[in-house]
């Protein structure tokens, strides 16, 4: 299907935005940062750039965020299932947390140096050390620092769910935390899922479309960790189920969900 010349021009503008976005609100932290007499994570100044950053970008791509819940307002550890970079943005944009990412992450241009000013943290995957130094970081951040931390425990994006990795729960149990499951569900799915063989760009390129697409996240009930293993286990299934009843009303599982031209 041949792309209209106006929504041609609307996504060319709208990834250029999000892009520019992005290296101006790193720039706006590097310079808080650098010139700030005391810098948190969570101050205020940090707090504004990140929403504003968040909720531009989501502009700038279509994409609106409905919320069901409340995010606890507590020191915490969320989790959820893990569909598109998109999450990520989403999450700023209603509710300041840090994030657990992967290491390469803070090595990309422009989006790098803003992950780690945020405050997040990495691990290498594939490394016991890292896994370990950071499931001590985790702990020690959440329960001393009273921060609100985000990992999403499937490890990757999918649409089907991946199973969760019990390690941090094992933190959770082990150090009295709360925790507060996440589900992530957009409309139409497979616009919005970042997998396969997606690339950044052109995966935002077909994000694109005259229509929004629509964002629905849903903030469980929070609750303190007794059993790793079992808690574990009713949180993922919990999350599932939400996201499976929405995706077989778009029809996910019968039908292959393709791009829109």
């Amino acid at each position: 299907m041949r792309t209209s010349p106006n929504l041609f021009y609307r996504r060319l503008g709208g990834v250029i935005m999000a892009f520019l976005r992005t290296f101006q609100a790193t720039q706006k932290m590097r310079a808080l940062k650098n010139h700030a007499k005391s810098y948190a994570w969570d101050a205020p100044e940090v707090q504004q750039i990140t929403r504003e950053w968040a909720q531009g970008v989501l502009k700038d791509l279509n994409v609106s965020v409905n919320v069901e819940g409340k995010p606890t307002t507590e020191a915490a550890i969320f989790v959820g299932n893990h569909l598109s970079y998109i999450d990520i943005i989403a999450l700023y944009s209603v509710q300041h947390l840090c994030f657990v990412a992967k290491s390469e992450v803070g090595t990309w241009p422009i989006i790098g140096e803003g992950t780690r000013i945020a405050g997040s943290i990495f691990v290498e995957r594939g490394s016991p050390r890292s896994r370990i130094e950071t499931a001590e970081t985790l702990g020690r951040v959440v329960a001393e620092e009273g921060r609100k931390v985000c990992i999403f425990p499937e490890g990757t994006t999918s649409i089907e769910g991946k199973n969760w990795r019990r390690g941090v729960f094992r933190v959770a149990q082990d150090k009295k935390l709360i925790m507060q499951p996440m589900g992530f569900v957009y409309e139409p799915i497979r616009r919005a899922a970042y997998i396969d063989d997606d690339t950044l760009f052109f995966h935002m390129w077909h994000l694109i479309q005259a229509e929004p697409t629509t964002l629905t996240i849903r903030f469980f009930e929070p609750r303190q960790i007794e059993s790793a293993d079992e808690d574990m286990s009713a949180m993922q299934k919990e999350v599932r189920a939400w996201v499976d009843v929405r995706l077989k009303e778009q029809g996910y599982f019968e039908s292959d969900v393709g791009y829109l031209e």
